[in-house]
């Protein structure tokens, strides 16, 4: 299970680094009276013109350390609440001292430290509050714990404190964890190619020169050729270590082919290795393949939670090793993630997960006043495209389209596709390695054509009265729902014209009546409506209803109307929420259900069409 992310922070009027931003409300759609950025999730991208303040705030998220906060947890009016109640322990380890510890008072120290909070105050460095409430006693008793003989504050007794404010909220989940998360820097001055055979990293001093970081939260790349050959040469978890890097470096981006990382010899390269190929210094494998391993390698390394702020990740990147990127980013959800891009194509992916926050950046004002405007965006907006400078010219094609009838066909088709890979692997399957290496915007894409829509489309040559399909895509696949029987003889007319292979017919009404069992039986809503008759829900009957959705399906089963359904046809009310939530439950909960036969004879179908045409 994913830790704790944050979800909002908020800075103080008199933090001058955000004077000049303004935040606005997703919510109301309005500007924030104070200076909150939300709603934050795992990976949260920063997009927007030049010059419209992306880096320089990402820059001060890095170095800042206190903040108002929220999480899914708790957030940060709750941790004042408990160091309130903290008040009477604190009042009574001074009195215990006589109401004096070096030379401070209770009353001193409660309208210093208590009141302004600057005790409680989380970080987001290593440290935790518990060591930062220790820290603070420390120094208000000159870092002695013992004044004559005697112990009034210690670890023990802190904790017990914090357990015991604590038992007094109800249903509240405290988790210090969040707060030990170290914070990696990745700037755009990066590379893995020194100007001189000198160790001295001048990619991080300037970093830390010109934007004032701490040195240990920058990587910038120049660390890999000491940090491999310490791992390499020394014990046998850091060789494991690297073993497993060049395995997920192998899985992920370069189809499963070998790859060796090998920091040589009275070098000041790292040289490279993949497949059968020849061993390459890196700068002669082009400045993807460097870029690729500086933003990857502390993601896969860190084991324990970190903060990892990149200016644009994407960048010398072919649009499906940032598809690749960002799910690798998904995947290691145990960080959390900001980046900066101008990239379409990491735009592109935030219509298919729950999990990322686009935050759209504007410049304001006449020039005597600078503001920056941050706006959290909903997904498919398009005036995002129109600031990247992003034109239908600009898009190459890939080689297999999939032609769905719409937007919850396409994402539960992705979700049973990774699953349908994921099964292949356990079985052991020669199938995997072919499948394994296809990837979305890089071999394939899906294409909504809105159900009856399809009429207006051809996959002919020479006709002007329809929109030629074979001009703006290769290639097709089309998926059908079973309903279509009774609509013409569209059906018999593709076939003719692409060859019934190329027309997948399902058995069922729609693709919601082949939702894997377990995950129907997980959904909020089927849950709360059926209780206890959860178990008289049967994929065996529901996957073979031609003419009845899935709605209409629980409807009779609860002998209700107009509880998942309002139409005749049986179609689920809500039918893109709906999908979300069955989506998020498949992804956070990837091992714990199955592909029924019917899905898993149609994702091989629909591989098998990729491959063929990317052969």
């Amino acid at each position: 299970m994913r830790p704790n992310q944050f979800l909002a922070f908020r800075f103080s009027e008199t933090d001058e680094p955000f004077n000049s931003y303004i935040f606005w409300n997703h919510e109301t759609g309005e500007q924030f009276k104070e200076k909150i950025i939300e709603p934050l999730s795992l990976i949260n991208i920063f997009i927007g013109q030049n010059n419209s303040g992306k880096s320089r705030l990402l820059r001060e998220l890095v170095k800042k350390q206190g903040f108002d906060y929220k999480t899914e947890n708790y957030n940060f009016q709750t941790f004042c609440e408990i160091s309130k109640s903290m008040e009477p322990f604190l009042k009574s380890a001074f009195q215990k001292a006589g109401n004096n510890i070096s030379g401070v008072t209770y009353e001193q120290f409660f309208e210093k430290y208590s009141k302004s909070m600057d005790l409680f105050i989380p970080y987001l460095g290593k440290e935790d509050p518990l060591y930062h409430l220790q820290t603070g006693l420390n120094k208000l008793i000159n870092n002695d714990l013992i004044r004559n003989g005697r112990i009034y504050f210690n670890q023990i007794d802190i904790e017990s404190m914090f357990k015991t404010s604590l038992a007094k909220l109800k249903n509240y989940k405290f988790n210090l964890d969040i707060f030990k998360a170290n914070k990696f820097y990745i700037p755009i001055l990066r590379g893995m190619r020194p100007f001189t055979n000198s160790s001295n990293n001048f990619y991080l001093n300037r970093t830390k020169q010109d934007y004032d970081l701490p040195e240990s939260y920058i990587f910038t790349g120049l660390e890999l050729y000491e940090d491999l050959t310490n791992k390499l040469l020394g014990k046998p978890d850091g060789r494991k270590a690297v073993k497993d890097y060049e395995d997920f470096l192998s899985k992920y981006f370069f189809d499963g082919k070998e790859v060796t990382l090998i920091p040589l010899v009275n070098s000041d390269t790292v040289e490279v290795k993949i497949g059968d190929e020849k061993q390459y210094p890196i700068h002669q494998l082009g400045d993807g393949l460097q870029n690729l391993i500086i933003v990857t390698y502390k993601i896969f390394l860190e084991k324990e939670r970190c903060l990892f702020f990149f200016e644009e990740p994407d960048l010398y990147m072919h649009p499906g090793m940032q598809r690749a990127f960002l799910e690798v980013l998904l995947k290691h959800n145990h960080h959390q993630y900001f980046l900066t891009t101008h990239s379409n194509h990491l735009l592109d992916m935030t219509l298919d997960y729950q999990e990322i926050s686009v935050f759209h950046f504007q410049k304001k004002g006449d020039g005597k006043e600078t503001k920056f405007e941050v706006k959290p965006i909903s997904t498919g907006d398009r005036n995002l495209l129109q600031d990247l400078g992003v034109r239908n010219s600009s898009v190459f094609l890939t080689n297999a389209t999939i032609w769905v009838e719409g937007i919850t066909d396409r994402l539960y088709l992705r979700v049973y596709l990774e699953k349908y890979l994921q099964e292949l692997e356990k079985e052991g399957s020669k199938l995997y390695e072919g499948f394994a290496k296809l990837k979305e915007d890089f071999h394939y894409s899906f294409i909504e054509y809105q159900g009856s829509n399809l009429v207006h489309w051809t996959f002919e040559e020479g006709s002007d009265e329809k929109i030629n399909a074979l001009k703006v895509c290769g290639n097709p696949l089309i998926i059908a729902d079973g309903d279509v029987a009774g609509k013409g003889t569209r059906i018999e007319d593709l076939s003719n014209t692409l060859g019934e292979e190329k027309v997948i017919v399902l058995d069922c009404k729609e693709i919601e009546n082949l939702i894997p069992e377990e995950l129907l039986k997980r959904h909020k809503k089927v849950i709360s409506e059926f209780g206890e008759k959860l178990g008289e829900i049967k994929i065996s009957e529901y996957s073979q209803r031609k003419t009845i959705g899935i709605g209409g399906y629980l409807d009779k089963k609860l002998k209700k109307t107009n509880t998942f359904s309002d139409t005749q046809t049986g179609t689920v009310k809500n039918k893109v929420k709906f999908c979300e939530q069955i989506v998020e439950d498949a992804r956070n909960n990837f091992d714990s259900w199955k592909l029924p036969n019917e899905l898993k004879e149609l994702c091989k179908n629909i591989f098998e069409h990729i491959r063929q045409a990317n052969s």
